[in-house]
C-alpha cells in the first residue's frame, strides 16, 4: 500500500510540474488577443496594430486587436487580469497604469501583483509647443516669463492624470514657476485650441503633435524624454536644464498574473523579433516614438520604479484627478 502510495504521489507531483511546460509547448493553439485599453488611432493602440501582422505571422495565429476603453486604462486591464492566464489573452499597460496607483483609492485590481509583465515595447515623449504667434523661442524664455507674470500664463494638457499632467507638475515644481493647468478630455481637443490659438502653450504628446509641428502651427520648445526625439532632433529635452527629467509615455505589454513563465518567454522573444527589425521602427518612428525592449524583470522593476516615482509626485504638487 506504502509503495502505491507514493507512486501516486510521485505521478502527481509529475504532473504538476509538466503542465505549465505542456502548456507552453501547446502555445499558441487559437488566435491571440491584445487589449487595448484605449480607442483607436492613439499610440498605444499603434503600437499594437504594427505588432499585429508580424506576430501572426511569425507565430501562424491571427492576432486581434480589442480596443476596451474606460477608467483611464483601467477597464481594459480589468478585462485582462480577469481572462483566462494561458497567452491567448494579453494586454497592453501604458504610464497611466503606474500614475493610477495613486489618482485612485481603489482600483479593480493589484497594478503590480495581478499582471505578469512582459515587456516595455515603445516610448514616446511629451513635447512643450507654443502657438506661433507667442514670442517664446525656448524653454528658458518661458520659464523667465510665468516668473514674471505668476498664475497667468495658461498650460493645456491632454488631461488630468495623463504623463503630459505629471511632466507639467514636475516642471513647476523644479522652476518655481506658477502656471494654470488647463486639462482636456484627450490630445485632439487640446490640439485643437492650441493650433487655434484659444491657448498659447501645450505639452502634448509627440505622436499626435508632430504633424502641426512640421507645418510650422506650432512652436516646439523641449521633450520629455532624456535623449533628443529622433523626429525632432534640434529640439533640447527638458533634462538639459533639469537633470533627470524623465517623463516619456511608455506601451507596453502584460498576460494575466498566473500566466507559466515558459509562455510569458514565448511571447516576449516573439514580440522581441518583431520590433526589434528596422521595419518595425521605422513605422513607430514615423509616429514619433522609440522602441524600448525590456526582458519581463526589467519591466518588473521599471513598473515598480514608476509607481513609487509618480506616487511621490501626486503628494508633492497634490494632483487630483478632479
Amino acid at each position: 500500500m506504502w509503495k502505491w502510495l507514493a507512486f501516486a504521489v510521485f505521478v502527481s507531483a509529475a504532473g504538476a510540474v509538466s503542465g505549465p511546460v505542456a502548456a507552453a509547448d501547446a502555445w499558441p493553439s487559437k488566435p491571440i488577443k491584445i487589449i487595448v485599453p484605449f480607442p483607436p488611432g492613439g499610440a498605444a493602440d499603434l503600437t499594437g496594430r504594427h505588432l499585429q501582422q508580424p506576430l501572426s505571422e511569425l507565430l501562424g495565429q491571427s492576432v486581434v486587436i480589442e480596443n476596451k476603453t474606460g477608467g483611464g486604462g483601467i477597464v481594459g486591464t480589468e478585462a485582462m487580469v480577469r481572462s483566462a492566464p494561458d497567452g491567448h489573452t494579453i494586454g497592453m499597460i501604458v504610464s497611466t497604469h503606474a500614475a493610477n496607483v495613486s489618482l485612485h483609492q481603489s482600483l479593480p485590481y493589484d497594478s503590480v501583483k495581478d499582471i505578469k509583465p512582459i515587456t516595455v515595447v515603445t516610448r514616446s515623449p511629451n513635447v512643450l509647443s507654443v502657438h506661433p504667434s507667442e514670442p517664446y523661442k525656448t524653454l528658458a524664455e518661458l520659464v523667465a516669463a510665468a516668473k514674471a507674470k505668476p498664475g497667468q500664463l495658461v498650460l493645456a494638457t491632454s488631461g488630468n492624470g495623463t504623463a503630459q499632467h505629471f511632466a507639467a507638475e514636475h516642471w513647476k515644481l523644479s522652476t518655481g514657476i506658477d502656471m494654470v493647468h488647463v486639462p482636456y478630455r484627450g490630445a485632439g481637443p487640446a490640439l485643437n485650441d492650441l493650433v487655434g490659438g484659444q491657448v498659447k502653450i501645450g505639452l502634448l504628446n509627440v505622436a499626435s503633435s508632430f504633424p502641426h509641428i512640421q507645418g510650422g502651427r506650432l512652436r516646439p520648445l523641449a521633450v520629455t524624454s532624456l535623449k533628443r526625439n529622433p523626429a525632432l532632433p534640434d529640439v533640447p529635452t527638458f533634462s538639459e536644464s533639469i537633470p533627470d527629467f524623465d517623463f516619456a509615455e511608455w506601451f507596453a505589454l502584460a498576460a494575466p498574473r498566473d500566466t507559466p513563465d515558459e509562455i510569458v518567454e514565448k511571447i516576449y522573444a516573439a514580440v522581441k523579433k518583431v520590433a526589434g527589425t528596422p521595419e518595425f521602427a521605422a513605422k513607430v518612428g514615423a509616429a514619433g516614438m522609440v522602441v524600448d525592449l525590456q526582458t519581463p524583470a526589467e519591466f518588473h522593476g521599471f513598473l515598480v520604479t514608476q509607481i513609487d516615482k509618480l506616487g511621490q509626485l501626486v503628494k508633492r504638487a497634490n494632483i487630483k484627478l478632479d
